[in-house]
């Protein structure tokens, strides 16, 4: 019998006993099935692993939405996908999934999302399609602190003792509280593409898209990642999480503002397919917009297209 063959029996056998009452009730995790396949969830996590489990997926259509936007716009074709906060891989995996995408590179920093990240790359046959990575990209090499969030396990925060500062006010509704501190890796982007992790890698990446979700530490990555950025041979495409209090927590607005500078802005209206070309002025507005309406324990947010100028000139 072939090798493949022996693997997708093996696969089959692995779920069939997953989805039994006793293996179901002992482990932290949940097989379950999505409209691009099968992953695997946190029990505990209220938001993106309940949803899966409940309709069948999360938000990954923004996905394709952005790709086919570059590609109508910009007569950009785009081959690999970089995933910063991939979390536990759906944006990931329903982009190869999917075919949106050849090759991907995913990171995610937290260990628990890190183990279902690499379990779903596993069960959906993609081992040679990805590269997943357990560190935190930013703009020092080295160690920084993390509050887990005990429910919503897509809201990990990279927070400086700068942001833990009681003067830092963007701390409401209890957040403190219910927060592990833990400690992550930490590398910087410049660093990591000169690193021997990258060796025998992609050197051009023009024909990449990224992808940052980091809860407000965006510009931190933005900052490390200074020259990565403006080599020509870089990534012309960044989707980017707009989250002002995340971002208000982490103390990161003047590099995330700086970083916007050197791009055209997109808001990515994803309920209604729109994308909106808007200026800083236009965007510094909305932030402040958006920072004063929060209710309870939700903060507004949304996610940007940046489009880098020398690309489009």
């Amino acid at each position: 019998m072939h090798m493949t063959e022996l693997k997708i029996r093996l696969n089959k056998y692995i779920i069939r006993l997953l989805q039994v009452t006793p293996f179901k009730n002992f482990y932290p995790y949940e097989l379950v099935t999505t409209i691009y396949g099968y992953m695997f969830i946190n029990k505990k996590d209220i938001i993106i692993s309940k949803c899966l489990k409940d309709r069948g997926y999360f938000e990954e259509e923004e996905v394709e939405l952005v790709k086919n936007f570059i590609e109508k716009k910009y007569k950009k074709n785009i081959s690999f996908f970089f995933v910063i906060g991939a979390n536990i891989g759906t944006h990931s995996i329903y982009a190869l999934k999917k075919n949106i995408f050849e090759f991907c590179f995913a990171f995610e920093p937290e260990l628990f999302n890190y183990k279902l990240l690499l379990k779903n790359i596993a069960i959906n046959g993609l081992k040679h399609k990805v590269v997943a990575f357990n560190i935190a990209l930013s703009n020092t090499f080295g160690k920084k602190n993390m509050l887990c969030d005990a429910e919503n396990f897509g809201d990990h925060r990279i927070l400086s003792k700068t942001a833990l500062s009681k003067k830092n006010k963007y701390f409401r509704f209890g957040e403190l509280e219910r927060r592990k501190k833990i400690t992550i890796k930490t590398e910087t982007i410049d660093n990591f593409f000169k690193s021997a992790k990258w060796n025998s890698m992609p050197t051009n990446l023009s024909d990449s898209l990224m992808w940052i979700d980091t809860q407000g530490h965006e510009g931190f990555i933005f900052e490390g990642g200074e020259n990565f950025f403006s080599n020509q041979n870089s990534v012309n495409f960044i989707v980017c999480e707009f989250f002002p209090y995340g971002i208000e927590q982490a103390v990161s607005k003047l590099y995330y503002f700086r970083f916007l500078k050197n791009y055209e802005i997109y808001i990515i209206k994803l309920d209604e397919n729109m994308f909106v070309n808007v200026n800083i002025k236009k965007l510094e507005r909305l932030y402040y917009i958006m920072l004063k309406d929060n209710k309870d324990a939700y903060h507004l947010h949304l996610n940007l297209l940046l489009v880098k100028k020398t690309f489009t000139k």
